[in-house]
């Protein structure tokens, strides 16, 4: 009858000294990995919001009026804020004396957020997180920062959003953000153009 071997004390510290510089090899590429998939959660998360407010836009283009019920025009934007009134049905409080089919949105962006207002309410945040946000109008003459709504409705607005760094990036991420303070500027992370009817 063969006699089983045993492990003698120092084959265990071995064992026991490489599990541990295993752990702490994996660590920091385990850490990385958590850290970037929060990074992306956060991100999706904007982009979540931002199509929300894509659609809510979207919505009142479809229906855009040059002139409201007292005639003012209906339409004015600069680079930073755009106030626009549209036709439809509102499910939000009304301002006293205004038709019952007109709703009035206004999209601000200031410091790291995007507020929205509808009709009757209060500036609401609905997205944070924002490093810069812009509105340009074309009414057939070139791209512009300003429209003022007296020759009636541009003909698309573009809406860019570039989003602040969540601080979870990686050393990676942060090379290739230096890259971009050599350009001008770089691309939005967001940008839709939309056509108003």
């Amino acid at each position: 009858m063969k006699q089983a071997r045993s492990f003698t004390l120092i084959e265990m510290l071995i064992a026991l000294a490489l599990i541990v510089a295993m752990v702490f090899i994996l660590l920091p590429t385990a850490s990385r990995i958590m850290s970037s998939t929060t990074a992306a959660s956060d991100r999706n998360h904007r982009l979540a919001q931002i199509a929300i407010v894509s659609d809510v836009l979207d919505r009142a283009m479809l229906t855009a009026v040059a002139q409201d019920a007292a005639g003012r025009s209906a339409f004015q934007g600069e680079a930073s804020t755009l106030r626009l009134t549209s036709c439809g049905v509102s499910l939000g409080p009304r301002e006293a004396g205004t038709p019952d089919d007109l709703q009035t949105i206004e999209l601000v962006f200031a410091g790291d957020t995007l507020s929205l207002r509808e009709s009757g309410g209060g500036l609401e945040v609905v997205l944070t997180g924002i490093e810069k946000g812009s509105f340009a109008y074309n009414a057939g003459e070139g791209w512009a920062e300003t429209f003022d709504g007296a020759s009636g409705l541009p003909g698309v607005v573009a809406v860019s959003i570039w989003l602040r760094p969540s601080g979870l990036e990686t050393a990676a991420d942060a090379a290739d953000a230096v890259e971009f303070e050599d350009q001008d500027e770089r691309e939005p992370d967001w940008r839709r153009v939309f056509a108003v009817f």
